[in-house]
């Protein structure tokens, strides 16, 4: 139902002119809807690769709320599919191809009544894939007793609802069909769409792994997986045929490798250049986990047995993997310095990113490391506003006031130190008291994007005439770097806080 034969038989002749290059007879591969790149590379690497297809959307056309249009699946494979051992399916949706009416009308028809897909208002596109993945899924049904490879780039799950139309119509003839674009596969385990980039490696193939890891920032995955079970001991247990093989930042499976009775299925994201990840796979990796279906791949395999080995050979592996050891234990290494670094060093960035107690903190940082040892947290929880910081000099008194904000500072804001000034000199009974308001503005943004500095004429001239400082913590961040270059000292940016 729904077939026409004249695309198969295109398809087949076309495949024809790659005949001559095939280095390997088996295993028969069946590229559907995977891209011309990724194809030729494929033959380049002389398997034997067939094109086929789960049809092109098709765009609609004069559809209004009194009319439909009547579809036919434009799907088309090898007539002796079941003979293929790799089928290779990208689920990517390509772009759309225009109506044409007589590319949807059946040519011989011999029986009395005809079936079409309908499509009516308000749908504008035609997406017949699913429909055709259910045939496919029939068809790999039908390999028993031998094993083959389903290999599939993901994308997001979608519901696709087909009313079938028997012409001439009778009353009841009508069919509604619904199925998902994962219907080739059987069982997909899709849990939810979601689109990312960001993806681990976590399988344990060697050779796996590493080509996962070369590709990894070619990857967009658009949907994620969740582990079936089996329920075993009254208990649900996590099936042991079931291998993720990527997660995303929040460890969910974004790729898997399933070994079914007699199918091995893996599924991968949406990635550009596929073709870094297919023929590595078909050449390296499938021939090791399946060499009764690469027979010519491992036709000489025995050589890489310790029987066999060449002069040196052992000698060389020993050297290499001693670089690799000798090489994990220098990154290891580099990775631990940069991650006490990192730490070491954090307040420079919570001064430009922090605000509250966590922006406070950063100041203390800063300040003992300027040479503050004094320099003390004032923040006692008393409803009376004091402020952040406390550092005792030998000439006198520094108070801080610190805030983190989205914006720049009000002022009110600029103002605040001066009233706790006031109260500190009332104190000591001395004007020996230094105020000092910081700011981390406009914290959302990139320092270098920020308004510089941020305040007002009116707040640096009450500022002067109160006699208190205005500062922000990029200038701070700063002074840092200057006084690791040796432009300035230490002693200098102290005078200058003051």
């Amino acid at each position: 139902m729904f077939n026409k034969q004249k695309v198969k038989i295109a398809k087949d002749s076309a495949k024809q002119k790659n005949i001559d290059a095939t280095l390997y007879q088996k295993p028969l591969v069946c590229l559907f809807d995977v891209d011309e790149h990724t194809t030729r590379a494929a033959e380049t690497a002389g398997f034997n690769i067939s094109v086929a297809s789960l049809g092109k959307p098709v765009l609609t056309s004069d559809i209004s709320r009194q009319n439909q249009n009547l579809f036919l699946l434009n799907h088309s494979w090898p007539e002796n599919i079941h003979e293929y051992d790799v089928f290779v399916v990208d689920m990517a949706r390509g772009d759309a191809v225009s109506y044409k009416k007589d590319e949807h009308n059946i040519v011989y028809q011999t029986n009395e009544k005809a079936h079409y897909i309908s499509v009516e208002y308000p749908q504008t596109i035609f997406d017949g894939r699913a429909y055709s993945g259910n045939f496919l899924h029939r068809e790999l049904n039908n390999i028993v007793d031998r094993r083959h490879i389903l290999i599939t780039f993901a994308s997001r799950q979608q519901n696709l609802s087909y009313k079938i139309v028997t012409i001439p119509q009778t009353y009841g003839s009508d069919i509604d069909r619904l199925f998902d674009n994962y219907s080739f596969m059987g069982s997909a385990y899709h849990s939810k769409n979601l689109v990312g980039k960001e993806v681990e490696v976590c399988v344990s193939n060697k050779d796996l792994m590493n080509i996962l890891e070369t590709c990894k920032n070619l990857i967009r995955y658009e949907g994620t997986f969740y582990h079936p079970t089996r329920y075993e001991n009254n208990q649900d247990k996590e099936r042991t045929n079931f291998i993720p093989l990527m997660v995303n930042k929040n460890k969910e499976i974004v790729s898997y490798v399933e070994f079914d009775s007699n199918c091995t299925k893996f599924v991968f994201p949406q990635m550009t250049d596929k073709e870094k990840l297919l023929v590595p796979l078909l050449e390296t990796v499938l021939p090791s986990i399946h060499p009764e279906i690469f027979p010519e791949s491992t036709l000489f395999s025995w050589k890489k047995d310790q029987a066999y080995w060449l002069p040196n050979h052992s000698e060389l592996l020993k050297k290499r993997s001693d670089i690799e050891y000798e090489y994990k234990c220098k990154m290891d290494g580099a990775i631990r310095e940069i991650d006490n670094n990192l730490d070491k060093h954090s307040f420079l960035h919570d001064l430009l990113s922090q605000t509250d107690d966590a922006l406070v903190q950063a100041v203390l940082s800063y300040f003992r490391w300027l040479g503050y040892s004094s320099a003390v947290d004032m923040d006692n929880g008393q409803a009376l506003k004091e402020e952040d910081i406390q550092v005792e000099l030998d000439n006198g008194l520094l108070i801080v006031e610190c805030k983190g904000i989205g914006g720049t500072s009000k002022d009110s804001d600029c103002n605040q130190i001066n009233k706790i000034k006031h109260r500190r000199c009332k104190e000591r009974n001395k004007f020996d008291v230094f105020a000092l308001y910081i700011v981390n503005h406009q914290r959302y943004l990139p320092p270098k994007q920020r308004k510089n500095p941020p305040f007002s004429e009116q707040q640096i001239a009450d500022a002067q005439t109160e006699e208190r400082g205005l500062l922000t913590t990029w200038e701070l961040f700063k002074a840092y770097f200057m006084e690791q270059k040796g432009i300035i000292d230490k002693d200098y940016k102290r005078r200058m806080l003051l």
